[in-house]
């Protein structure tokens, strides 16, 4: 009960925290901008944006579950970076994983440079992709989405990759290891995608 209150405590500072934060680089930003010192106010105005990146993070984090099938997340892994630390957007990253034997990756990536070409592979007639029988479209919650089997030189699984855009920003989801397409979609299945899809917009 005494973890439970602490890391309660712990959340309401942090959310505290990036509150006053973010209200300080506005206060910076209309302040520079009145004083017509503008290159000022641009990096106030970015610093705050980089505030609403890491809140986004934090709430996508927070729908995600901490076991997927065997594999538990590993905190350490947890990742969030804001527009003014990439060269895209906002990157948010969990990985789970069970002692070595199998790992799941997930992220999030807003202005993927990746997008553009996994749109034009969803926009093709099936036809046209029926010869690649390692790669496909399905459908998640309703997203379009392009599934991926990874085989090594003997045509053994070595693990599978979902790649989904949606407005600006690019899911993802690499599995490393040994298992059936059947099993990676129950995998994909205990993701929120529809929520995450809607914070991180």
């Amino acid at each position: 009960m005494k973890n439970i209150i602490s890391l309660f405590l712990l959340c309401v500072t942090i959310a505290f925290t990036s509150a006053q934060e973010f209200d300080k680089q506005i206060a910076n930003a209309k302040s520079a901008y009145d004083a017509g010192n503008y290159e000022d106010s641009r990096f106030a105005v970015q610093n705050a944006l980089h505030e609403i990146d890491m809140k986004i993070g934090q709430k996508v984090l927070a729908v995600l579950p901490e076991k997927i099938d065997n594999m538990a997340y590993v905190a350490a892994s947890d990742q969030i970076a804001g527009s003014e630390t990439t060269f895209a957007g906002l990157f948010i990253e969990r990985t789970w994983d069970n002692s070595g034997a199998e790992n799941l990756e997930f992220s999030v990536i807003t202005d993927s440079p990746l997008i553009g070409t996994v749109n034009t592979f969803l926009a093709l007639p099936s036809i046209m992709i029926s010869s690649d029988s390692n790669q496909k479209k399905i459908k998640v919650e309703g997203f379009k989405a392009m599934l991926e089997k990874k085989v090594d030189e003997n045509n053994n699984i070595t693990g599978f990759s979902l790649m989904l855009p949606y407005s600006n920003a690019l899911l993802q989801l690499n599995y490393n290891g040994t298992t059936t397409e059947e099993a990676f979609l129950s995998m994909l299945k205990q993701i929120p995608v529809t929520k995450i899809t809607e914070i991180a917009r």
